[in-house]
């Protein structure tokens, strides 16, 4: 599409999506630029028609899925619009990511980055680190996407200092725009850069809200879960981060059938990329 005629491009594709009664909020288009209202706003790489909804919305990322595999089972058959963000190399990885795929739920890997301080201030296998180049977080990106099945796209494990490194993310973004997966910022530090600047390369991307189980007391996590339908409401969307813990399996299996009586529409965190 020559640069003259994307206005001409946009408005014919925005006729034929209200012809068809199709919402939306914006196009990416490949090889040109992002559209919202018509605007050209920043030049992509890909394709993305992202739903519109007339409700709030909330999108519930579940952590750390790769061990406990009896409690990521209690998922099975549900038919909820819930994201799992999957470890590679864990006893169940392989297990966990393949199921959750034949369940038609959305799958990201959970990709260890670089933290400021970890108790764990190790190695951990799959992790990316600032003083790594673009040909190595390669490789180790690659060997994390062959161990999980259905990946559509990453979200980082810790990682408040390698987020928070502009240099970093610009190489790790270097690499995922060529992999045409999504990055969604776990928000791991409040100077983080990550959803910053998957946006300026072109990656559809997305940044956490809440996280509802900093504290593993049931009632605790309740009350998060509340606060995020709460925002939802205020704001028209949130993203929410939770783990695979016992406690937070049981508060989401309770509240999660009740989002719809609330007002509140359960998606995808990809239907709410930018």
């Amino acid at each position: 599409i020559k640069k003259r005629n994307i206005p001409e491009f946009v408005k014919k594709v925005e006729d034929f999506l209200r012809i068809k009664k199709i919402g939306f909020q914006g196009l990416r288009i490949y090889n040109t630029y992002y559209f919202r209202l018509s605007k050209v706003v920043e030049k992509t790489d890909a394709l993305v028609v992202r739903p519109y909804y007339d409700k709030p919305t909330l999108s519930l990322v579940i952590d750390d899925v790769g061990n406990k595999w009896h409690l990521l089972k209690k998922f099975a058959d549900l038919n909820y619009k819930i994201s799992f963000a999957v470890f590679p190399f864990e006893v169940f990885s392989r297990r966990s990511s393949r199921f959750l795929g034949e369940q038609n739920y959305l799958v990201l890997l959970h990709l260890p980055m670089e933290p400021i301080r970890y108790k764990e201030n190790r190695m951990i296998k799959g992790m990316l680190k600032v003083n790594m180049g673009p040909a190595e977080m390669r490789k180790v990106l690659k060997k994390s996407l062959d161990n999980l099945f259905y990946i559509k796209g990453i979200n980082n494990h810790v990682g408040s200092k390698f987020t928070s490194d502009r240099d970093a993310m610009e190489k790790f973004a270097s690499v995922v725009k060529k992999l045409h997966l999504f990055f969604l910022d776990s928000m791991t530090s409040g100077k983080s850069v990550g959803w910053k600047v998957a946006f300026e390369n072109g990656i559809p991307t997305a940044k956490r809200n809440v996280f509802i189980d900093n504290s593993l007391d049931s009632g605790k996590i309740k009350k998060m879960w509340l606060r995020a339908v709460e925002i939802a409401r205020k704001r028209g969307k949130v993203i929410v981060i939770g783990h695979l813990h016992p406690q937070t399996v049981k508060e989401v299996l309770n509240e999660y059938p009740l989002l719809r009586v609330k007002g509140v529409i359960p998606v995808f965190v990809s239907d709410l990329l930018f």
